[in-house]
């Protein structure tokens, strides 16, 4: 599984979500947990140096 990950900036959720195709696999990082958009816990343990508020997507 790739992991591609950055701060959030204004416009890349949505931005992502058009250029994949609406992909499920887009989430934020919000006190230690990666949260799906659907606002689902995906229960992945993330890998050093994602932060709070980063932007995921995997791949």
């Amino acid at each position: 599984r790739l992991w591609v990950w950055m701060p959030e900036v204004p416009g890349l959720v949505d931005a992502l979500r058009e250029q994949s195709g609406g992909s499920a696999l887009i989430g934020t990082v919000t006190q230690g947990q990666l949260v799906w958009l659907s606002g689902v816990s995906a229960g992945l343990p993330l890998p050093a140096g994602i932060q709070n508020g980063d932007v995921v997507y995997l791949n």
